[in-house]
């Protein structure tokens, strides 16, 4: 059975057997194949997906439209010659077979940050297992969820992958967060830097993170490299916002 590997979280990349898949063609098939993976728990009605890739098209033409990305998604991923087809489908309905196992990076990013989540600990701040699932974690978030393609023509598709990012960038958030509190609290200095810097590259204008990657220099003995992060944040926010840094920013420098 071939081993598929699917990575959405940054550049969008299919690997079939470790070969790199470049067939796609265009960017509603990989949008297709995305959203099939992520809603695999259940049959989506073709009425369903013509309306997600081809809202603005009639009926009968967004329904061939889907057909025509149905095709050449199978032939991407190798559906003529394989045992059993990775695809399921009908003349009412799409779905990957549950039976294929698929590596998708969301979904062992959201599996890691589950099991860190229930696992019985004292605290966040001194438990190394979860640690290292956060850190896992984090080397799969290698960008926003599908950051490299949009479909400007289907706002319905962009909404539904809108919310996916938001809900996974929100998760690397906390995982990140609660990386920084297990570095400070056991001295991993350096880690808490690098945990830090990501969070700031997440999200530069919120200045509470940027308070948390100073700090984290400072731990680590970094003071000029905390004072010149001060000095980027104070550029950044007088020419993109015309404000300044708030005091609790302000006092930390």
């Amino acid at each position: 059975m071939k081993r598929i590997t699917i990575n959405l979280l940054g550049a969008f990349e299919v690997h079939i057997d470790g070969q790199f898949v470049t067939t796609f063609e265009y960017a509603k098939v990989r949008a297709l194949l995305a959203y099939l993976v992520i809603e695999a728990h259940r049959a989506h009605p073709r009425t369903q997906l013509a309306l997600l890739l081809w809202p603005d098209q009639p009926d009968r033409t967004a329904r061939a439209s889907l057909s025509q990305a149905l095709t050449t998604l199978r032939n991407a991923l190798g559906e003529k010659s394989a045992e059993q087809p990775t695809l399921q489908s009908d003349t009412h309905s799409i779905q990957l077979d549950p039976q294929i196992p698929i590596e998708v990076d969301v979904a062992q990013f959201v599996g890691l940050l589950r099991v860190a989540e229930t696992h019985q600990h004292q605290s966040w701040r001194v438990c190394t297992p979860c640690a290292e699932r956060l850190t896992q974690a984090m080397r799969l978030y290698q960008g926003d969820f599908l950051a490299d393609f949009h479909i400007p023509d289907s706002d319905v598709f962009e909404d539904w992958a809108t919310l996916q990012r938001e809900q996974l960038r929100q998760q690397a958030r906390t995982a990140l967060t609660r990386l920084i509190e297990w570095g400070h609290w056991c001295g991993a200095y350096p880690e808490s830097v690098n945990y830090a810097r990501q969070l700031v590259t997440l999200d530069p204008f919120i200045e509470e993170h940027q308070r948390t990657y100073m700090r984290s220099l400072a731990l680590n003995g970094e003071i000029s490299a905390a004072l010149a992060q001060y000095k980027q944040l104070q550029n950044l926010l007088e020419h993109e916002l015309d404000v300044q840094p708030e005091e609790a920013t302000a006092r930390i420098s």
